[in-house]
C-alpha cells in the first residue's frame, strides 16, 4: 500500500495523457460530507463507508474541474448508472478501501475514460479463470495471471465504453494486449489502455475522438 497519497499521486502522473488530468485522494472520515446535495439521493441508505468513498471521489474529480478551469460542479449519479459529468467535461472515478482516483478530460478530446484502482495483492484463489480469457490464459505467466491487472484494466474499459454503448460486458468480454497497450471487447471496441502495479494497480482506458 501508498504510504501517503504525494506517493499514489506521483506514480498516476505516469498515466497521463495530453489534456488529461488525474489525482488521488487518501479517504478521509469526514469525506462522506464531501457529496453535494444533488449527489446523495442514490447514497441516501448507504454505509459511511460508501459515503465517504463516494465523497472522496468527488472531491478529488472537482479540484480537477477547477485545475481545468472549469467551475467545479455536481457529479451525480442514478442507481446502476455511471456518474453523470458536466457540459463538455469526461471523466471516471475509482477508489479501494484506502484511496480515491479521478481522470477527467473535455470532451473535445475523449470519447470515453474508465479508471480504476486496487491493492497490489493477489485474487482471491479461483479468480483467473473468471477474469482472464482463454487466450490470456495461454499468453500471460502465472504470476500476472493472479495478479489484478488484467481485472483492473477491464474493469477501467468497462468504464470508458459502457457510458457510450450500454452494452454489458464481463471479463470474458474483453481481450487485453499488455504489449500493444489496447483492448477489444466484443462490442467492438479498440480502447487505448495504461498502467500501473506497484505498490498499487492502477490502469486508465481512454478513448480518443
Amino acid at each position: 500500500m501508498f504510504n501517503d497519497e504525494s506517493d499514489l499521486q506521483a506514480a498516476l502522473l505516469t498515466l497521463v495523457c495530453p489534456g488529461l488530468l488525474i489525482a488521488c485522494r487518501q479517504i478521509a472520515a469526514e469525506d462522506g460530507e464531501g457529496l453535494w446535495p444533488e449527489e446523495t439521493g442514490v447514497f441516501r441508505n448507504s454505509v459511511p463507508k460508501v459515503r465517504r468513498q463516494s465523497g472522496a471521489v468527488r472531491i478529488v474529480a472537482r479540484d480537477l474541474m477547477h485545475s481545468l478551469g472549469h467551475v467545479p460542479a455536481a457529479i451525480p449519479r442514478v442507481r446502476g448508472g455511471p456518474p453523470r459529468w458536466p457540459d463538455g467535461l469526461i471523466g471516471s472515478l475509482a477508489h479501494d478501501a484506502e484511496f480515491a482516483v479521478a481522470a477527467l478530460s473535455t470532451t473535445i478530446r475523449y470519447r470515453g475514460l474508465g479508471i480504476d484502482i486496487e491493492p497490489a495483492i493477489p485474487l482471491p484463489q479461483g479468480l483467473e479463470a473468471r477474469v482472464a480469457t482463454p487466450e490470456e490464459q495461454q499468453r500471460y505467466a502465472p504470476d500476472l495471471l493472479s495478479s489484478r491487472l488484467l481485472f483492473v484494466v477491464k474493469e477501467a474499459v468497462y468504464k470508458a465504453v459502457n457510458p457510450i454503448d450500454r452494452v454489458p460486458l464481463g471479463f470474458q468480454d474483453i481481450q487485453v494486449d499488455l504489449e500493444a497497450m489496447t483492448c477489444r471487447t466484443t462490442s467492438g471496441w479498440e480502447v487505448g489502455i495504461r498502467y500501473i502495479t506497484g505498490p498499487s494497480i492502477c490502469a486508465l482506458a481512454v478513448l480518443k475522438n
